[in-house]
């Protein structure tokens, strides 16, 4: 590190949001004990301020005392004096009422009564001007108070600028500028940094999501442009893919010259705590976050996406961008679910499939545990019995020879699996209008096309309607236009009770077996569906 940097990091001021910022994976609930622990190792690291949480109004629901932290709690966590305790207000929590002022008293007491010393208020740049009102009245009770400016991402040169204006003239201590989308590259935080320190002309701290993996390269920029404050979470221990690790922050300080600076608590605290947590709720970057980053998609879209087990990658990466075009910057639950909608289907066909298993049994087969446990007796039952062949997408493990067609209807799983589809010599049973991106458009695409008319299937020869755009769903409804005998189900072991899949499935299942003309499906290996179901091993099939 050059001396002009270690002349600027000697005044940096790093603040650790742990609870805050990793509170969303857990809501907020952190065991009291832990938080004790957390404030004495804390307090040895010099570290200089702790984030202990939001201070949130009524509940609406459960929340841990983190999102709270109330004066009563932080009273009975005995925080060293050594260190400056910080909480921090969304700024809709004043703009909600109807008078600001009598909110923050209602939310605050004064100083003297509490344990917080710093109050950070983050607010976008369109809430600037109202949540003052609000600053105002923190700064009379007593308290030191942090802007904290989001999504800055999106912010031009003038807007930055004109809220460093405004948050010089009421007085408060630090200006922040957060990357809520985690989408800043180290080359442009010097610019707003330079910006911010111009117009605020005091303070500047700093607040990175890693989404890009940048976090700390951009915290290291902003060092290097002037901001003196700096945040990190243990591990990185924030929503979506997390922040700047505050131990790799206090590494690279105390390496520079920063000898009241020691790291070791956070290490006793990772070995007894939080690494448990990383394990547990699997924080850190992903595809899905480097792209919401990219796109500017708030990222408790993401958050709610990858808890949601009813979608596939490929479906969460269409999301992701649908929501990027329909600006997902600011998460509303609205806009989740309409994201999340099945998008309108209609493509129409020009193959005709009749005939194409006149009186077969036609064998299809998924993805489940059993299809890899067992593919050397599935591949010999093939053998023996030769039905027709059809696989769900690209990825099933079995001898590809043995396979007559892969069927294929959903856009993101083809793009997906387009090495696979280009690379194979099987037939494909898809819309060619989805294939002809990837170049396949030969004589091994059949193209049978397919629209979605939730609740019911239509076996068309050309175009099959299905109840919702699953490749399963679409094979059934191709099999049977196909003028097929029996539908033959081997991998289709189904998902737990608790799986949105398995009501899924099992609503496509019930509206196929229902509908005239369907061929009957049996279940060849354990299945949780409700089908007739046989063995693959049974003398019926193989013989004596």
């Amino acid at each position: 590190m050059t001396s002009t940097r270690q002349e600027r990091t000697e005044h940096i001021t790093l603040l650790d949001c742990t609870f805050r910022d990793g509170g969303y994976y857990n809501d907020w609930d952190f065991p009291p004990a832990m938080m004790r622990a957390y404030t004495d190792r804390m307090a040895q690291t010099g570290v200089g301020v702790l984030e202990m949480g939001f201070r949130m109004g009524e509940a609406v629901r459960f929340l841990g005392p983190a999102a709270y932290t109330t004066d009563q709690f932080l009273h009975s966590l005995d925080i060293p004096q050594s260190v400056r305790v910080a909480v921090m207000v969304d700024a809709k929590q004043f703009l909600v009422a109807d008078d600001p002022v009598c909110q923050v008293r209602t939310m605050f007491a004064k100083k003297s009564d509490s344990r917080v010393d710093l109050v950070r208020v983050a607010c976008t740049l369109s809430e600037v001007e109202t949540v003052m009102a609000g600053v105002a009245e923190l700064l009379s009770l007593g308290y030191a108070v942090g802007l904290n400016l989001m999504q800055i991402a999106s912010c031009t040169p003038e807007q930055i600028g004109s809220f460093g204006s405004a948050a010089r003239k009421v007085g408060i201590e630090v200006a922040y500028f957060a990357d809520s989308f985690g989408s800043l590259t180290p080359d442009r935080v010097p610019e707003i940094t330079s910006t911010l320190r111009e117009t605020f002309q005091g303070p500047i701290g700093c607040h990175f999501h890693d989404n890009l993996k940048c976090a700390l390269a951009n915290s290291r920029a902003a060092i290097d442009a002037g901001a003196t404050w700096v945040d990190g979470t243990i591990l990185g221990m924030g929503r979506g893919p997390g922040n700047a690790r505050i131990e790799d922050l206090l590494t690279i300080l105390s390496q520079g010259g920063r000898e009241d600076l020691n790291v070791l608590p956070v290490m006793d605290l990772i070995g007894h705590y939080f690494g448990d947590l990383e394990q547990q709720f699997g924080w850190g970057s992903n595809p899905y976050y480097v792209l919401s980053g990219l796109l500017s998609v708030h990222p408790t879209y993401v958050v709610e996406l990858l808890k949601d087990d009813r979608f596939s990658p490929p479906e969460i990466i269409d999301a992701i961008q649908r929501l990027g075009s329909a600006g997902g910057s600011r998460y509303g639950r609205d806009r989740y679910d309409e994201a999340m909608s099945p998008a309108i289907v209609d493509i129409e066909g020009t193959t005709s499939i009749a005939g194409w298993a006149e009186g077969r049994d036609v064998a299809i087969v998924a993805a489940g545990p059993s299809t890899a446990e067992r593919r050397s007796d599935i591949e010999a039952f093939i053998r023996y019995t030769k039905p027709l062949v059809i696989i769900l997408n690209a990825d099933v493990p079995i001898e590809l020879g043995l396979v007559d067609a892969i069927a294929a209807c959903q856009p993101m799983m083809i793009a997906a699996e387009a090495i696979r589809l280009t690379t194979t010599d099987c037939a494909i049973l898809a819309p060619s209008q989805l294939l002809i991106e990837l170049g396949i458009n030969d004589a091994r695409v059949m193209d049978v096309g397919v629209r979605v008319t939730p609740g019911s299937y239509c076996f068309d020869a050309t175009t099959v309607s299905v109840p919702v755009l699953l490749v399963a769903a679409y094979a059934f409804a191709v099999v049977a236009a196909a003028n097929a005998q029996r539908i033959l189900l081997i991998g289709f072991d189904g998902f737990s009770l608790q799986d949105p899949r398995q009501n899924q499935m099992i609503e496509v299942i019930e509206a196929f077996v229902s509908t005239p003309g369907a061929p009957e499906l049996i279940a060849l290996t354990p299945t949780e569906y409700p089908v007739r179901q046989s063995s693959l091993y049974a003398p019926s099939w193989v013989g004596a």
